[in-house]
């Protein structure tokens, strides 16, 4: 319930206010196409004094003083072969080419060792308008008498009746008067009605304040009591005999209701006890969309400053959010067969980084970025998927892991494309990356990844055709798009946990966890009652490669939720891992979609409710 209200004076026509406050704004700019050297400086300066002096004067032609003008020069960066320039402000005294970096880094999450150039430079000018005629403040230590009304009316109120309502002009009340309603404050361009049980305080810039007046605040005991019938019969007029919901129902409903009246679930519970947080199903749901629309951001970025078709075109990318063990939090509805392998791929490198792992010396720091698309060894689907992990630090500790995968066009191989059908070698697909720090300390490993993309060629001698990437400036742009696009993760990550604490962002973490695992556990089990599977039941599917040869998938679930995966392929019996592997994998997956067709829907829809 609300219990102040603040009245602008100029509520009536707030809309036109607006107008006349808003500032008025002339662009300027011209085309550089010049190196950022400090001997190009007193050029660009004197271009942008003359685009300031244009700016300034069609402000001055509508009719803004030089007193009214203010003007920020600014010029459009990049860095050379590059295709994403960033407007930096160019303060007098400062140097452009290290606010271009700070911005940069903060935008991307890495700098690159290359000269800066100069697209275009361009200026500003903003012109202020002027203020709202100011109201003389009347000292509080002599606020005069209430003025008589200007006349006295009858107004009916809901639930009270008709009352005598005196009428007031706001523009002889003074500052620090107050007015008990019922009552009407009239002025030129408004009407203000203060209900019974409200009063109205005028305040020193004339505006109105109206709160609950004391006596409503705590009314007495039987006043209280006279009340509360009203409050239970609200739906009388429309409902003679309301059906009752069953008491269990009742109690989940007021326990609903009342948790809208609580304070934030942070407050409730003393300190260092929030890992100990029970679930709230409101709370879930919100935590729920804002680690999903973390994801969703994630993948905005990616798609606008990628530059191929596959990603920025034919979105074949998905952007995640995982927890300090690798384990998803939210996947973007992006491309579902991500949805579990990139768990996989996170989970590799904390092993890989991890205690006993063959980079725990190295370990992790903020500003590193990791790379990794080996679909054996490394979580990967095929080599064209590159994934861009990214460890999120609070206080020195990895928290959780935001995660990009793109399908870049060619990693090298037999074949452009990296998909080759006849590939009897892992390197005939191109390149294959165990695990690489795309980003050291804040610095784009340009030269790194360059030989890693280029190493497939190295063994054209031995394997004819085998060539490294054919594409490679589009393979570093949307490497680099890709980690902008977790360095947004970051960012919001951070400002959920600014917001509510790390205790309880990671505590509904594990929530959110919980909940997808019981969801899907229930679809297993509902899947198997449908089928009419016993207590530890099984279903198959077959499906031919394209030789002939029968390629066989059984599916066990029991009444637990629980599932188990088993093939048969060429009179062999093997188990399938999650869906990661070379070429040869295909037919698995498509004999894997052939046996839980039925259960596909079911399925998307509890990982989305997640």
């Amino acid at each position: 319930m609300l219990h102040v209200l603040f009245v602008c004076r100029y509520a009536g026509v707030l809309s036109a206010v607006g107008i006349q406050l808003a500032d008025i704004v002339q662009e300027a700019q011209e085309p550089a196409a010049v190196e950022l050297t400090f001997s190009e400086f007193p050029g660009l300066q004197a271009r942008l004094v003359g685009l300031a002096a244009i700016a300034a004067q069609q402000l001055k032609q509508q009719g803004f003083k030089d007193r009214q003008i203010s003007v920020e020069h600014y010029l459009n960066l990049r860095y050379s072969g590059t295709d994403v320039a960033v407007m930096t402000q160019w303060v007098e005294g400062s140097d452009p080419a290290a606010a271009f970096a700070a911005t940069y880094q903060r935008e991307f999450g890495f700098v690159l060792d290359r000269p800066v150039v100069v697209d275009d430079v361009r200026v500003r000018a903003t012109g202020r308008a002027a203020d709202l005629p100011a109201v003389q403040a009347l000292s509080t230590n002599s606020i005069p008498p209430l003025p008589a009304p200007a006349l006295n009316s009858s107004t009916y109120f809901e639930g009270v009746g008709r009352m005598p309502t005196p009428v007031y002009m706001l523009d002889q009340l003074a500052g620090g008067q107050q007015v008990q309603g019922p009552a009407l404050l009239i002025d030129n361009i408004s009407t203000i009605l203060i209900e019974p049980g409200w009063d109205a305080t005028i305040t020193a810039d004339h505006n109105v304040c109206i709160g609950v007046s004391q006596q409503q605040q705590h009314p007495p005991q039987a006043q209280q009591q006279s009340q509360q019938p009203q409050h239970l019969n609200l739906h009388h007029h429309h409902q003679q005999n309301p059906p009752q919901a069953p008491p269990q129902q009742q109690q989940e409903h007021q326990q609903q209701q009342h948790l809208l009246l609580q304070q934030p679930l942070e407050q409730q519970l003393p300190d260092g006890d929030l890992g100990q947080v029970e679930c709230d199903p409101i709370q879930l749901s919100i935590f729920a969309h804002r680690f999903m629309g973390i994801a969703e951001q994630m993948g905005r970025v990616l798609q606008r400053t990628s530059i191929s078709v596959n990603i920025k075109e034919r979105l074949d990318f998905s952007c995640a959010l995982f927890g300090p063990d690798g384990s998803l939090v939210a996947n973007a509805p992006h491309l579902p067969v991500h949805l579990g392998a990139m768990s996989e791929a996170v989970r590799f490198q904390v092993a890989y980084y991890g205690p006993g792992g063959p980079g725990e010396q190295e370990g992790l720091q903020e500003g590193d970025v990791l790379l990794s698309n080996h679909p054996q060894l490394a979580g990967g689907s095929h080599l064209p998927d590159i994934t861009v992990i990214t460890p999120v630090f609070n206080q020195g500790q990895v928290v959780f892991f935001v995660a990009s995968r793109g399908h870049h066009a060619d990693i090298g191989g037999i074949s452009p494309g990296s998909m080759p059908p006849n590939s009897r070698l892992l390197v005939e697909e191109g390149a294959a990356i165990v695990s690489f720090k795309l980003v050291q300390h804040g610095a784009f490993q340009e030269a790194g990844i360059t030989e890693l993309l280029m190493s497939p060629g190295k063994l054209s001698e031995e394997l004819p055709g085998c060539s490294g990437t054919r594409n490679l400036s589009d393979n570093l742009s949307d490497l680099k798009a890709q980690v902008a696009a977790n360095t947004k993760g970051i960012q919001l990550v951070q400002e959920l946990i600014a917001e509510h604490s790390l205790q309880l962002v990671q505590a509904y973490m594990k929530h959110i966890q919980a909940n997808a695992e019981a969801a899907v556990r229930e679809m297993l089990c509902e899947f198997s009652q449908s089928r009419g599977l016993p207590e530890v039941g099984s279903v198959t599917a077959e499906d031919q490669l394209d030789d002939g040869s029968p390629i066989k998938l059984t599916i066990t679930i029991d009444r637990y939720g629980n599932c188990r995966f088993a093939g048969l392929h060429a009179g062999s019996v093997w188990p399938c891992a999650p869906v990661m592997g070379s070429q040869q994998s295909i037919a698995g997956v498509a004999c894997l979609v052939l046996a839980v067709w039925q259960m596909k829907t079911s399925l998307m829809m509890a990982v989305q409710t997640v």
